[in-house]
Order: structure tokens, then C-alpha cells, then sequence
């Protein structure tokens, strides 16, 4: 390998440019000269190795990708769950059956959008007990996607890796790194995360953190939706962070 194509090559990206626009970049620049590949490696937050081949030499190219603040990505999850530990089918565990996302938009301080990924449990069935906590059926999240595709769509569509990102409480970071670990897969959202449940505590001097329920309440807002419903959820959760970051 000639020392030039040791060389680290970094573009700077700005809010405006997708990674397609870096890889046209990288392809217009280097391409005209050889047939090239790409393979892209996702192991880093926020930055993406892309590695140009062809039969006489390999060019390493670092892009760094922007870090995203025009919007908060806002989740909340359902999985598979039983009344009581005992209730549990041996062999099964916890499978995330619903992704609910509301992207809180910086600018205009309001919620723009609201969507709900419904994934197919690979590893577990819905019980009696989650269907009436949730409203989902095993019907329904059969006809989901499989949880690795709807890390691919979070990462692809709503930018989860650039993006602050934030959920009520713990649970939810918690559960998808779990899940992403035990099936290999990769983890979709980056380090910046607002825990908005903790945030409550804080800046209203609770004694305790509380249900998103009696969030809502304490701060004079409607639950809109249904409860247990990952869109639903996400959404309300949205319009808790905006009081908080914003008093809007």
C-alpha cells in the first residue's frame, strides 16, 4: 500500500448534507480512477469508516458525521412482558414489540412529527397480561418488522446516532442495549441522551421521580392517546420535555 493511500482523509459535514451526499463526494473524487466498493462500519458513534477498494490498493477515508441539534428524538418502548416473573414462559425474555417516536423539533419548539414501529418478537410471544396493558396483539406485531431492521430505520430515517436523543427514564436505553448486545445487533441511538423522568425530579424538586401519568398532571397537561402505546407515549413525553426545556 503506497503511503499516500495511508492517508486520512476528513470531510466536514453540515446539517444540510445526508450521507449520500458524502458518498457521492467520496466517489467523485476517488471513483473516475477505478472501479470501487464500499463498505461502511458503523462501530463508532457519529463516525462512519468507509473503505474504497479495488485490486491494486485500498484508500482508508475517515467521514465524520455532524452531530445533529435541530431535532430531539423522543422514544418510548413497548415489550413483551408477564404479570408476574412466574408468569413467564421458560426459555422466553423480554423482546421490544413497539418503537414510539415523536421528533421535538429546537426551532420551533413544538412536536413535528409522531410514528410507531411495531417489531415482531423473535424470542418471546405477547401474553394475555401485555395485550391488555398495551392493546397490542401477537397478530399485530406479527405483522411488524424484525427489530434489526427497526434499528437500520431509526439510524437511516430519524438520524437516532447524530441526534439527542430521550426517553422517561432508564428503561428504554436499558432495554435496547440489552436487546441490541444479546442479538448482535447494532445500537441505534449515540451517547446524548436526556432521561426527561430525572429532569422532572430536578427542576421541580420532587422528593421522588414519578409516572409520566402524574408528570402530566403536575404539569397541567392532557394525555393525549392511549397510555402503553409506544406512539402515544412518545408523544407525550414530548410535550413534558418542551415544558421543561422550554416552559412551552
Amino acid at each position: 500500500m503506497s503511503e499516500k493511500a495511508d492517508e486520512l482523509f476528513k470531510f466536514k459535514n453540515d446539517s444540510t448534507k445526508t450521507q449520500d451526499n458524502f458518498r457521492s463526494q467520496i466517489l467523485q473524487d476517488w471513483g473516475r480512477a477505478f472501479k470501487t466498493t464500499e463498505l461502511i462500519l458503523r462501530s463508532q458513534p457519529f463516525v462512519q469508516v468507509v473503505i474504497i477498494k479495488n485490486n491494486v490498493q485500498s484508500i482508508l477515508i475517515f467521514v465524520k458525521m455532524a452531530r445533529k441539534f435541530d431535532q430531539i428524538v423522543v422514544i418510548d418502548l413497548e415489550a413483551t412482558c408477564w404479570e408476574k416473573s412466574k408468569d413467564r414462559p421458560k426459555n422466553e425474555t423480554n423482546d421490544i414489540i413497539e418503537i414510539g417516536i415523536c421528533l421535538l423539533d429546537v426551532q420551533t419548539r413544538k412536536r413535528a412529527e409522531k410514528h410507531s414501529i411495531l417489531v415482531k418478537p423473535q424470542r418471546s410471544r405477547v401474553s394475555d397480561f401485555c395485550t391488555k396493558l398495551t392493546t397490542l396483539t401477537q397478530e399485530q406485531v406479527d405483522r411488524g418488522i424484525l427489530f434489526a431492521d427497526a434499528c437500520k430505520m431509526l439510524r437511516d430515517r430519524f438520524h437516532s446516532k447524530q441526534r439527542v436523543w430521550a426517553s422517561y427514564g432508564e428503561y428504554d436505553r436499558n432495554q435496547l442495549q440489552k436487546q441490541s448486545q444479546e442479538m448482535d445487533i447494532a445500537y441505534p441511538f449515540g451517547t446524548r441522551h436526556i432521561n426527561v423522568k430525572t429532569l422532572l425530579a430536578i427542576a421541580h424538586q420532587l422528593p421522588q421521580e414519578v409516572g409520566m401519568g402524574q408528570a402530566l398532571e403536575l404539569l397541567n397537561l392532557p394525555l393525549e392517546g392511549t397510555h402503553h402505546r409506544g406512539g402515544d407515549d412518545a408523544w407525550n413525553i414530548a410535550a413534558i420535555l418542551a415544558v421543561l426545556l422550554w416552559n412551552k
